[in-house]
């Protein structure tokens, strides 16, 4: 008999990490022994006049509860890395329209500099000037190709920040 009572706690204590029912009946069976079962049906017909129905509490199991702390935890951390991407790629976007704004600026100072040229060459009398001006059109075609790698460059991380931009937005 004490037996089947420590079996008994032992089978109780076990199950009552993971309680599912919503309630569950106790009854004696024909050997003396309690019986806890949320099955109905398991209890013999003789029996069910005298069942205790209990409410079950409804707990979680340790591994189901560390799982979901784990599971908000990296909620939580998915969150902060996407709020971090998205200040990322604000600052981001932020340079790209300070470096535009001064792409923008130099091609205009090329433009206005490059109609200066053509306005002297029209003035152009003599072999000193004309080399002079030579010098300053060798200087420009510099200034210009320095001016459409920097274009070239820009256009580049543009296109990968939109790329990163559209990733994000398409993961939400």
């Amino acid at each position: 008999m004490r037996v089947n009572f420590i079996l008994m706690m032992v089978v109780l204590i076990f199950s009552s990490f993971c309680c599912y029912a919503d309630q569950y009946y106790k009854f004696v069976d024909q050997n003396g022994v309690v019986v806890f079962t949320d099955d109905i049906s398991k209890i013999p017909k003789n029996q069910r006049d005298k069942i205790e129905v209990n409410k079950a509490v409804k707990s979680v199991q340790p591994d189901a509860k560390n799982a979901a702390l784990k599971n908000k935890a990296s909620e939580k951390q998915a969150l902060e890395e996407t709020l971090k991407e998205s200040q990322a790629l604000e600052m981001e976007a932020e340079q790209l329209n300070k470096i535009k704004a001064e792409l923008d600026k130099e091609a205009a100072d090329i433009n206005s500099e490059s109609i200066k040229l053509i306005k002297e060459n029209k003035e152009l009398t003599d072999n000193n000037s004309i080399k002079e001006y030579n010098i300053k059109i060798e200087k420009m075609n510099e200034r210009t190709k320095a001016y459409q790698e920097k274009q070239v460059e820009y256009v580049k991380k543009a296109n990968e920040h939109n790329a990163k931009a559209s990733a994000q937005q398409s993961a939400k």
